[in-house]
């Protein structure tokens, strides 16, 4: 991909970043973002796997020499029931303030767009403001919870004859390991998650608490076994807590108990977020004395239907195989008014997925509108549901059960957000 892209005129320039682009860079993201962001993209391009100068999309302003527009596209992996999902996130998104609605964003989007293609990424992903991000195809359809404040009051005290029964040990490098081996436990309750492996670490850990994703990770340990996890960081003036895992539920308030000296220390509220074991929010809120407020949601773009249902095909195959469905030879014409697709099955198996004729469109069995299929496919909302909100969703009768069985709600957590 060449250095220098397209001229956009009146001294505009879209390229892609470089190595002396760093520090106009630094300034333009501290300007756009906060003064608190420091130096991501040279943290980003120093730790992050598989990140390179060619994924970052700049305008520069010729006149004077500045950036003054930017988004970088970053890659993850999402696993959906045992299929590992290629992803793009789109972040540090932002344009200087005397160069907006301008559509520099979209033209970099479009860049951006022609990057994922060449990675041959299924799913674009990014944590955005209210509505913007769909008018470049995203659509809200997986959960991004807001967290439940605990109030430091509450957290049950130590009696003066008891000793704590656990340590809470900082993870290293060599102990990171230890860490994703209980990443594991809590992912086994979700069926959408963001993989994380040991090459992620550096970034994840480095800088000091406060920075965009610099985070500290921790073992709970009780007599040297290892039985909890979680990591925190600072965000939006809280010490927030996510991807708690706790082998007993007994163990929730000791572990509190070592946040509330965090909090004390770094000198800012606390929030958890819910972790996935089921059993262990429950007895958090009791402690709070309040319940999970509504959440927000990721934007999720689906570059290419058909490309998707194909990669998912093992996933919808031992949907069927666990339900009344089992070894189902049948046809499933699914469409978004625009464009339609037709599943077909085999004794359980998904043959093919055909991409149909515009004609064929409004003949579809069961149909969403553009964007709004985005729910259905990744778990966000139920069929059921979307009947519910959308007058525009719906689906024949015969084929209800069939699309509930091939399309769940599912348990879904995506964090950490790079």
């Amino acid at each position: 991909m060449s250095s220098t892209l397209r001229d956009l005129g009146d001294g505009l320039v879209l390229r892609c970043l470089r190595k002396s682009d760093l520090d106009s860079l630094e300034e333009h993201v501290k300007l756009v973002h906060g003064e608190w962001i420091d130096n991501i993209a040279q943290r980003l391009l120093d730790h992050y796997p598989k990140f390179s100068l060619e994924d970052n999309f700049v305008v520069i302003d010729t006149k004077v020499e500045k950036i003054v527009a930017y988004l970088c596209l970053l890659q993850r992996t999402f696993v959906l029931e045992g299929v590992e999902i290629p992803v793009g996130q789109m972040d540090i998104v932002g344009t200087h303030p005397d160069y907006r609605n301008r559509g520099l964003i979209r033209q970099l989007n479009e860049l951006l767009e022609e990057r994922a293609a060449h990675y041959k990424l299924q799913l674009l992903s990014i944590a955005g403001i209210n509505y913007f991000y769909r008018q470049f195809g995203y659509e809200y359809a997986s959960p991004m919870p807001m967290g439940l404040p605990i109030p430091t009051e509450a957290i049950p005290k130590l009696k003066e004859d008891e000793e704590e029964p656990i340590t809470v040990e900082p993870v290293t490098k060599d102990t990171f390991p230890d860490y994703l081996a209980c990443r594991e436990k809590v992912n086994s309750f979700l069926d959408l998650y963001h993989e994380i492996g040991p090459e992620h670490f550096l970034f994840y850990s480095t800088g000091k608490l406060g920075e965009p994703e610099s985070l500290r990770f921790f073992l709970v340990k009780e007599k040297d076994k290892v039985v909890g996890s979680f990591f925190f960081g600072k965000d939006f003036g809280n010490l927030i807590v996510k991807e708690l895992w706790l082998e007993n539920v007994q163990l929730v308030p000791p572990v509190l108990r070592f946040l509330k000296t965090k909090v004390q220390e770094y000198q800012c509220p606390l929030r958890i977020y819910p972790p996935s074991k089921p059993s262990l929010f429950p007895r958090i809120q009791r402690i709070a004395g309040a319940r999970l407020s509504d959440s927000y949601a990721w934007y999720i773009r689906i570059p290419s239907i058909k490309q998707f249902l194909e990669l998912i095909s093992p996933v919808l195959e031992k949907r069927l195989a666990c339900s009344e469905f089992k070894g189902v030879t049948d046809t499933l014409k699914l469409g978004c008014y625009r464009e339609g697709f037709e599943l077909v099955f085999r004794k359980g198996r998904l043959k093919m997925v055909n991409k149909l004729a515009i004609q064929e469109v409004k003949e579809m069995e069961v149909a969403l509108p553009p964007l709004v299929v985005n729910q259905l496919l990744l778990g966000y909302r139920t069929i059921t549901e979307l009947q519910a909100i959308y007058p525009d969703v719906y689906c024949y009768s015969t084929k209800e059960g069939l699309v509930e069985v091939l399309f769940p709600k599912l348990r879904a957590s995506i964090t950490p957000s790079f």
